[in-house]
């Protein structure tokens, strides 16, 4: 509205006060009323009129003008000087009447033309029946170029709307008026205390013609809760000029404001399209080094979205932004709020929607995503430092482009969490809600397969679910993972590899899946979970294990596969032989260095090895502490050994590598020795022998009295 009144309180002033006096100082034949010439005051005037006089020109037989002065002086070369007070009134075609009021008038009538300049001079105030009122000191027409000029200051009013300016020009012939500096309008607020206005600018351009006002360098405007700022402003106006339709900011162009609609605008150029009501912003086009604010909630930070270019769709109330898309190069900031971290993604192009009563929720960004997420640590809460690169990302956030919900990452994702997390797949989902990754193949996708890393291990599987905070995982199908050795210089313990292990080499696992817990450093692999290290390997259903105590336990057809030192006590050379064992579980406990083996009432434990081949419900091996070196082997439950052609049977085994010693108990021990051609049999409650010789020591117990006896080679029973 207050655009209309500017241009109306204007334009009225100059277009009437250029045709007024076009109209009314040419020289037809007027009806005039004027007193008796008098004694010349001007010795260089022709003639002069004192004591008032009216001037009439009629059209149609309806008064066209009526021009009322209080002197008249006229000089031979056509100029005519009105004083004492001049008033032209203008009865309008719309009924209206519009007065233009001076103290004194010239106007030049060179002979042969009817008007070829006039001059308004002191208190020039033009009145409408409307209450449109503007005043100046001066103001001159050319009849030649058709142009009106008012050289000074002026000022208009008209009910809640004044207004300021230093110069204007109005053309006739083109229908433009221009203020020429110092451009001020003001706009009162309305009986509720709303509509209120302030516009500034250098300069000012109406096109009435073309419906178009233009407010030049430096051009202000507040009000409403918004403030516009701009080099150039271009309002296009409805065919009426009641309303705008649409305004053009160029030059440093910027929008500020509250509430739901965009906080502020920022660009090179702006260029803006209202509703029907004329006050509703439906779109925004912005142009270069373009900066939107977009509002949070309440009392929360807003959105920044930064682009080449941004465009903006809004609902039809004209606060709630339903499309926004912007080019290269794109950067969103979404700030932190309380726990929430902010977050910051750049991209080449960027599209969001939203609902008409929701405002923003989905956002599509393409080509070379760097997102990043960061918190800084207080109290309690962790810090948080992520950051993720993609080809394209694909996220949900709450109404209003507000704290983001879920994301997902398109082809060739790498995401970071910290300084030791990585993940790498074809498509990444990071749920934010649940503050987890998940990573796939996809369809159609590409890059690596799903791969994660941290400090301690390494892991490939088909798909892989990572809850960030909780420092969990799971992993299925094709589970593929590597336990990393301790880092040099890290504290002693950091990373625990069971000492049946090598330190300083890493650890590989295969298995169906995997549930890995970083936190409490342990992992459980299912299904055909193989490990191996070397010429180390450990297959069973489940293996499970324990980074932070140096614990493993495969769990189901265990199998195992190493090799040991065993060192002589007397010469002290160390013989490395393989070891193999089968059995339902294989727990090692590496706080005790042992290494247990159990079976079942149907399938027994067994241990091959430089020991023999060892039998028996459970086996116990227990290493030296820097592991893979054997110090002793206990069996226990129907123990069975066969070692070279002896075969020992009994209750419990104790085997000490050093030694190379065997002691059996048993009820009783029964030893077979098939070697020819002195094949025995000996049976005692406690037996002793050695693998390098036949010597065999025995205890009683009262019960089983030793016993030695020759037996066939190849039997059991002694000979007859």
């Amino acid at each position: 509205m207050w655009r209309k009144r500017l241009r109306l309180a204007i334009a009225v002033f100059v277009v009437v006060f250029a045709a007024g006096v076009a109209m009314s100082l040419r020289r037809p034949n007027p009806q005039r009323n004027a007193p008796p010439a008098v004694p010349q005051s001007d010795g260089k005037s022709v003639s002069e009129t004192h004591g008032g006089g009216v001037a009439k020109r009629f059209q149609q037989g309806r008064t066209k003008l009526s021009f009322t002065f209080g002197k008249q002086i006229t000089y031979d070369d056509g100029r005519s000087k009105f004083l004492d007070g001049v008033k032209l009134t203008l009865p309008d075609r719309d009924g209206r009447t519009i007065e233009i009021v001076a103290s004194e008038a010239t106007v030049a009538t060179p002979p042969g033309k009817d008007l070829s300049e006039a001059a308004f001079a002191g208190n020039v105030t033009l009145t409408t029946s409307d209450a449109i009122t503007v005043k100046s000191a001066t103001a001159t027409y050319n009849e030649a170029d058709g142009v009106a000029h008012v050289p000074g200051p002026l000022t208009f009013s008209h009910g809640r709307m004044t207004g300021e300016g230093v110069g204007a020009s109005y053309d006739r012939t083109h229908n433009v008026l221009e203020i020429l500096a110092q451009v001020k309008v003001d706009v009162a607020p309305d009986e509720a205390g709303a509509g209120s206005m302030h516009v500034t600018s250098a300069a000012a351009t109406m096109a009435r013609n073309d419906h178009v006002l233009k407010f030049m360098g430096a051009a202000h405007m507040q009000g409403e809760d918004r403030t516009t700022d701009a080099d150039n402003a271009t309002m296009f106006l409805s065919p009426d000029d009641k309303l705008v339709q649409r305004m053009e900011l160029r030059g440093n162009s910027k929008m500020t404001g509250s509430g739901s609609a965009p906080q502020s605008m920022e660009a090179q150029d702006i260029d803006l399209v209202y509703g029907p009501d004329g006050r509703a912003l439906q779109t925004a086009n912005l142009r270069e080094r373009s900066v939107v604010q977009l509002p949070g909630e309440a009392g929360k930070p807003g959105r920044r979205v930064a682009g080449r270019t941004i465009d903006i769709a809004m609902a039809p109330d004209g606060a709630t932004v339903t499309r926004l898309t912007a080019t290269e190069p794109v950067q969103v900031d979404l700030p932190a709020e309380g726990d929430v971290p902010a977050r910051r993604i750049r991209a080449t192009a960027l599209n969001a929607t939203g609902a008409p009563n929701a405002g923003l929720q989905d956002a599509t960004f393409t080509g070379h995503i760097d997102f990043r997420e960061s918190r800084a640590a207080a109290g309690k809460v962790a810090a948080i430092n992520r950051t993720a690169r993609a080809e394209q990302l694909v996220v949900r956030t709450k109404p209003g482009f507000g704290n983001l919900e879920r994301a997902e990452f398109h082809d060739n994702v790498h995401f970071t969490d910290g300084t030791d997390t990585t993940a790498d797949a074809p498509f990444a989902i990071y749920d934010v809600t649940a503050d987890r990754l998940d990573l796939s193949p996809g369809s159609g996708h590409h890059g690596p397969g799903p791969h994660a890393v941290d400090a301690q291990f390494t892991v490939d599987a088909r798909t892989i679910n990572m809850q960030l905070s909780a420092q969990k995982l799971t992993a299925d199908t094709g589970v593929r993972s590597e336990i990393r050795p301790q880092k040099p210089g890290a504290a002693k313990g950091d990373v625990k590899v069971p000492a049946m292990l090598k330190q300083d080499e890493p650890v590989n696992v295969t298995s169906k899946t995997l549930a890995y817990d970083s936190g409490a450093e342990r992992g459980v692999y299912g299904g055909d979970a193989r490990l191996w290290q070397d010429d180390t390997v450990i297959q069973a259903d489940t293996i499970e294990i324990d980074n932070k105590t140096g614990n493993l336990h495969a769990k189901g057809k265990a199998r195992s596969q190493m090799y040991l030192t065993e060192t002589d006590e007397q010469t002290r050379k160390e013989q490395k032989t393989l070891s193999i064992g089968k059995a339902d579980d294989l727990l090692y406990e590496d706080a005790k260095h042992r290494a247990t083996y159990t079976g079942t009432p149907a399938q027994k434990a067994q241990l091959t090895g430089p020991q023999g081949d060892v039998t028996g419900r459970k086996i116990d091996v227990y290493l030296a502490e820097q592991g893979g070196e054997l110090e002793r082997l206990e069996a226990d439950g129907e123990v069975t050994v066969v070692e070279g052609t002896r075969t020992s049977t009994g209750k419990h085994l104790t085997y000490i590598a050093a030694k190379e010693q065997y002691t059996m108990v048993g009820t009783p021990v029964v030893v077979i020795d098939n070697t020819p051609p002195n094949c025995k049999k000996t049976v005692e409650a406690t037996l002793t022998f050695y693998r390098t010789t036949d010597a065999i020591s025995g205890s009683g117990n009262g019960i089983y009295p030793l016993q030695s006896q020759t037996i066939p080679c190849g039997g059991s029973e002694p000979r007859p």
